[in-house]
């Protein structure tokens, strides 16, 4: 029944850290990359999708972290930042505060070595007050946000850091629901996400019922020694733990990003998009039976 269902918007974007967009993209006018023309059009996106959770990667540690946690706290989500080791950027995880409390947060770093990790929250939605009737039932869940090891040559990196992923949430969580966003710089047909990922996961864009398992592309760029780079590495996963065996998960809308022309000419960024990546949204309706 639709009081023991809980229906939310959830978001995972790789914003592009301010600090990592200059000197990589070499057609793209140096206006577009600058971060306060950026940051315009960051807001005005998540403003417009209006998220309930998001997962934000490539997030500039501070002093420009403030800026975003200032813009976000203002717009009624409370926040939880996770610097990488390197001190360039991080993850932050980011959820309304008039609809969830959270219970707990973590962050796994993949290895000592490695500057990479993922993170999550336990959330729990907010009770409606004593005189609705409502559910009973606690409405947790775990919202989740990860960057893997970039570059092509690193897939065995990126093959133990999803393993460490499936391992930590085939023994954790199990009795909840699970999503974790992320940037895995890996295409669906490698090993880590075919084989690693989709062992224990499937992806909330499988689950729309299209037939198609992922977007299209979620990143579009030119890089001088590959020229133009359009591919799907972004995802947004829901474990296929005990939870999901005896409940369910309705993926009611994949929120495309709007009609945002490629610019063929430079590729991302560009005057309307503030990323090399795409954001991933979703309306889903958490079934606890």
């Amino acid at each position: 029944s639709d009081e023991d269902s809980l229906t939310l918007k959830v978001m995972h974007w790789n914003i592009l850290a301010d600090k990592l967009a200059h000197g990589s993209f070499d057609k793209v006018p140096v206006d577009y990359l600058k971060w306060s023309y950026r940051f315009h059009l960051i807001k005005q996106h998540i403003i417009a999708l209006n998220p309930d959770v998001i997962g934000l990667s490539e997030v500039d540690v501070l002093p420009l972290y403030r800026e975003i946690a200032d813009f976000m706290n203002n717009r009624g989500y409370s926040d939880y930042f996770v610097e990488k080791p390197n001190g360039i950027s991080g993850s932050a995880i980011f959820y309304r505060k008039d609809k969830f409390s959270c219970l707990a947060q973590n962050s796994v770093i993949y290895d000592k070595e490695a500057s990479q990790f993922f993170m999550y929250c336990k959330l729990v939605r907010k009770t409606p007050s004593s005189t609705q009737v409502g559910s009973s039932k606690k409405m947790e869940f775990i919202f989740g946000e990860t960057h893997l090891k970039a570059k092509e040559q690193f897939v065995k990196e990126r093959v133990q850091q999803t393993q460490k992923i499936k391992e930590f949430f085939d023994t954790n969580h199990k009795d909840l629901p699970v999503i974790m966003g992320g940037d895995f710089n890996e295409i669906p047909a490698n090993e880590p996400i075919a084989e690693v990922m989709e062992s224990s996961f499937v992806d909330l864009y499988t689950l729309i019922g299209t037939g198609d398992k992922y977007p299209a592309f979620t990143t579009y760029k030119y890089r001088e020694e590959s020229g133009f780079v359009k591919r799907t590495i972004d995802y947004m996963f829901v474990a296929k733990n005990e939870w999901l065996e005896k409940n369910k998960i309705d993926v009611l809308a994949y929120i495309t990003p709007e009609n945002v022309p490629l610019d063929t000419d430079i590729g991302n960024p560009c005057v309307n998009h503030p990323s090399d990546h795409y954001s991933l949204a979703y309306e889903v309706k958490l079934n606890y039976n």
